[in-house]
């Protein structure tokens, strides 16, 4: 079901994409600047032309957050800390 939902995001992603950056003057703390939106491409592997490829990047980051991953608990610290 994660798959389904990555896969649909991904066909998507011009539409997301814009709409966030619509969104960069609304003052969300998450959405300030254009890395935000980078950081959004990156996750959804705009650049991979190979879904297959795609899908394993987001499984191992899907792992690497499932694990609990060090790297992932200090992302969540900083949101945290932000508000």
């Amino acid at each position: 079901m994660c798959e389904d939902a990555y896969r649909i995001l991904r066909r998507h992603s011009n539409l997301l994409l814009t709409l966030l950056a619509m969104m960069l003057p609304s003052g969300l703390p998450e959405l300030t600047c254009v890395g935000d939106l980078e950081y959004v491409r990156k996750t959804l592997a705009v650049e991979q032309t190979d879904e297959e490829d795609a899908l394993n990047y987001f499984n191992a980051k899907f792992n690497e957050a499932y694990n609990g991953a060090w790297t992932t608990k200090i992302d969540w610290f900083a949101h945290w800390f932000r508000r």
